[in-house]
């Protein structure tokens, strides 16, 4: 996609998709108040909540004109950013859950990153996962970086997953983009994911910015959706069971564009996290596991690497307990990953936004 240039002070719009989460409600809703760019609406979509939130947010839009209250049954988090988008006239689209908090500087930075990249239409951030009392538990992502650049073709290679994408506040759309991706899906499971939807899509269709700095903090509670602190067969399979649908919300967006298209996205089967996690289900379950072992050391698409290789060609002969504290420091985002994170010195706050500059030249 190409794009206009931005006016010199765009609209930014802020969606919320809000349910049952009166406790931060309110903290989320100054976080956004009180941004250093001013130039905003403020959509809060109440998707059916009964613990109080509506009220909240009706005095926050009393207060406050640039915030705006649409209050419906529930359906899902996906449709209350369908509801609020339909709303909205910003030139820049961002999005924030009831439960999170914007860094002062959020908005400003984002459409600095748009004006400083004009041809990325999707800009991200780094978040920082924090406990329900505001706690620093690290930077997603820990172990990587942001993805920059024009991605399509890395993602059909890898059964259409593109790895270290941040979560919904980590996500920043120019208009163009947003339209067309919108509406999400409103059928389970992915009615629940709206941002596993734009993070298998956005790449698709345009080039993207990062901004190294976290600019939100993301809380980390029982009530978040799809969220896994340890590994257990269960949630395993319902992450396969996720990405299996979101394999097939790719091939069908490919697909309406020119049937060919959807040709060119490869199995997920290919994708080497998916051939790793399916091992350590079959190994979790009890199960043998010399062939699931076999498909991610040698399978179609890529293979582990250098220590990678090593840990996993040697995993089998790892007692259950060990194998499983294993695979959680390496699949889950936990302590123990926290503190490889600060060792091998990947997240260092930066001042600059990153692009692939050979994008550029070549425009």
């Amino acid at each position: 996609m190409t794009f206009e240039r931005l006016h010199d002070e765009p609209i930014v719009s802020v969606l919320m998709s809000s349910y049952n989460h009166a406790t931060f409600l309110s903290q989320a809703i100054q976080s956004i108040v009180k941004q250093t760019y001013k130039n905003f609406e403020f959509i809060i979509c109440d998707d059916g909540s009964d613990d109080g939130s509506v009220e909240i947010a009706k005095k926050w839009a009393a207060i406050d004109t640039r915030i705006v209250l649409i209050v419906k049954e529930n359906g899902g988090q996906a449709s209350g950013f369908n509801t609020a988008f339909k709303k909205c006239r910003g030139d820049v689209i961002c999005f924030v859950d009831a439960d999170d908090v914007y860094h002062p500087n959020k908005l400003e930075r984002v459409v600095g990153a748009f004006f400083q990249f004009p041809l990325a239409g999707c800009v991200l951030n780094r978040l920082m996962r924090v406990d329900e009392r505001l706690r620093t538990r690290g930077p997603l992502p820990l172990m990587g970086t942001l993805p920059t650049g024009w991605c399509s073709g890395k993602m059909l290679a890898s059964g259409g997953i593109l790895p270290y994408f941040p979560g919904t506040p980590g996500i920043n759309l120019r208009r163009e983009v947003a339209a067309r991706l919108f509406p999400m899906p409103e059928s389970e499971p992915l009615n629940m994911c709206p941002d596993m939807v734009m993070q298998r899509l956005v790449p698709l269709v345009t080039r993207l910015a990062a901004i190294d700095q976290p600019l939100v903090d993301i809380r980390m509670h029982c009530a978040n959706t799809y969220m896994r602190s340890s590994l257990s067969v269960q949630s395993i399979t319902k992450e396969l069971k996720l990405c299996e649908e979101l394999w097939n919300a790719q091939h069908q967006f490919l697909s309406a564009f020119q049937p060919d298209l959807g040709a060119k996205l490869r199995p997920v089967d290919v994708n080497l996290g998916i051939r790793i996690q399916r091992y350590a289900r079959a190994r979790l379950a009890g199960q043998t596991t010399s062939s699931v072992l076999r498909e991610v050391l040698d399978g179609a698409g890529e293979k582990p690497r250098g220590l990678a290789r090593t840990f996993w060609s040697m995993s089998a002969l790892l007692p259950l307990w060990a194998f499983q504290f294993a695979a959680n420091v390496l699949l889950t985002q936990g302590r123990a990953k926290q503190w490889l994170s600060w060792l091998e010195g990947v997240y260092r706050p930066s001042e600059h936004t990153r692009h692939e500059r050979v994008e550029e030249a070549r425009a």
